[in-house]
């Protein structure tokens, strides 16, 4: 039974670790796509209170247009709560708040249900040390992405979950960014999934994991997830940290099963609390 090295760390410890790795993806991300870009978009980010709040406006769907890290690296207060209503109410989109259920204070989701806010789902944010990942048996090979096939890597992204035109675009700038590695199993020459990985300071943020239908039970999640791990321990990080789905009877996840399998563990389930505009 593998003794995981996350018994380490106490809850607020986890619940930064997950929650700050999240954040600076979505940092980055915005910083890193060109001003044209998010003028055309209507794109807009605001830190308030430790939170990170993104906005697209042209783009209106929560996934978007949400806040993260809520009450994590300070506790909320309904002030702040209202600060960030405040912001949404400039934009025309539902938009929602992931919070983590270590939040502080712990009646915050109270606040949320008091001022209209729906919980709709919930989010697996997964977390593993620096045990050594397993070996993976594939027939696929695994590369490093540069400027050669960034286009490549977008394209996976882009057709897996299903995006519009503009979204290669942002990803290829992201990648373009000095702490970001993204990965691609190839069939041959022909591409079958995708994955990144994000480093900041000591933790490592494994995001964009896709595979297309055609490639899926052979071992490409699984292959680029312990690639991420192995390059992460050799840049320096400690921790690990990405997310899924939720699993259940109904809706079993294999992403979730492939995860447990490469050494994470469910560091706990997210809500998120989703407010739709009247209009």
């Amino acid at each position: 039974m593998m003794i995981y090295q996350t018994q380490e760390l106490s809850k607020h410890e986890i619940a930064t670790v997950v929650e700050t790795a999240e954040q600076t993806m979505w940092t980055v991300s915005w910083n890193s796509t060109p001003p044209e870009m998010q003028q055309a978009l209507s794109m807009h980010f605001a830190s308030v209170g430790g939170a990170s709040a993104t906005v697209i406006e042209k783009f209106p769907i929560p996934f978007f247009n949400r806040v993260i890290g809520l009450g994590i690296h300070q506790p909320a207060t309904e002030a702040l709560v209202d600060e960030l209503i405040s912001i949404y109410q400039q934009y025309d989109v539902p938009w929602e708040i992931s919070l983590s259920p270590l939040a502080l204070p712990s009646d915050t989701a109270e606040w949320l249900t008091a001022r209209g806010f729906k919980h709709t789902s919930n989010l697996a944010k997964m977390i593993r040390g620096n045990e050594p990942p397993p070996i993976i048996a594939t027939d696929l090979r695994i590369e490093r992405v540069g400027a050669h096939n960034a286009s490549v890597f977008a394209e996976i992204n882009q057709r897996a979950f299903e995006m519009p035109d503009w979204y290669p675009v942002m990803v290829q700038h992201l990648l373009k960014q000095d702490n970001v590695y993204g990965y691609i199993a190839y069939d041959g020459d022909s591409p079958a999934g995708s994955g990144l990985l994000m480093v900041s300071g000591d933790v490592g943020g494994l995001f964009s994991g896709a595979t297309l239908p055609e490639y899926r039970r052979r071992g490409a999640q699984r292959a680029i997830m312990t690639q991420r791990v192995r390059d992460g321990l050799d840049l320096g990080c400690r921790w690990f940290s990405t997310e899924t789905g939720e699993e259940s009877p109904q809706n079993p996840n294999p992403s979730y099963h492939n995860m447990l399998r490469t050494g994470f563990e469910l560091a706990y389930l997210r809500p998120n609390y989703t407010y739709q505009p009247a209009n």
